[in-house]
């Protein structure tokens, strides 16, 4: 074992003892989708969220009308604060939904007052427990991700995924940060124990 990989495992380890918010923890060794880095995959039992969104059809890649008709409403309506989140949900699977008919929504966390107005709705991303896998690198590089998720990590974890969107929280500003430093967080709802 490597000494990140050591330091990654008891990190995990610690926020376990420390009450951390997760659940529980384990690290994963990946060579072909996380470029051979630890991955360490968290659980976490989480609250329903709110969130106003606007709906992209079409290649995921091409969401950014999405978040800037967004980005203009939450400006021009004072939605943002130090809480808000960027959130995503992609619906559709691209290794099997044609590319134009892949349905992306772009969101930002609201309160129970928000409601929607035009392009701009409303929706409640569904609590429950949830794994998580942080993504750090150029959004291209999340569909690996998933796959890894679903075709290596899902099968081998004894975890069933439950019907609710898997959704990405995107920790950094892509506005502000080179595309390789970019930090997503990958969430994957599952069936309580």
């Amino acid at each position: 074992m490597t000494a990140s990989l050591m330091e990654e495992a008891s990190n995990a380890i610690e926020r376990l003892q420390t009450g951390y918010s997760t659940v529980a923890a384990a690290v994963y060794h990946n060579s072909r989708f996380f470029g051979g880095d630890a991955v360490e995959v968290r659980f976490e039992k989480r609250k329903p969220v709110r969130v106003a969104f606007v709906r992209h059809v079409g290649p995921y890649q091409e969401c950014g009308a999405a978040w800037e008709k967004l980005w203009t409403f939450a400006a021009q309506y004072g939605l943002f604060s130090r809480e808000t989140l960027r959130i995503g949900i992609g619906h559709d699977n691209p290794d099997v939904t044609p590319s134009d008919k892949l349905r992306y929504d772009a969101c930002l966390t609201v309160d129970d007052q928000f409601q929607a107005t035009g392009e701009v709705g409303v929706q409640e991303l569904p609590g429950g427990e949830y794994a998580i896998v942080t993504h750090r690198g150029p959004y291209s590089g999340l569909p690996d991700a998933y796959r890894w998720l679903s075709r290596e990590w899902v099968p081998t974890s004894g975890r069933e995924l439950r019907s609710a969107p898997c959704f990405e929280v995107y920790v950094s500003d892509p506005a502000t940060t080179p595309p390789k430093d970019l930090v997503t967080e990958i969430y994957l709802p599952l069936v309580s124990r």
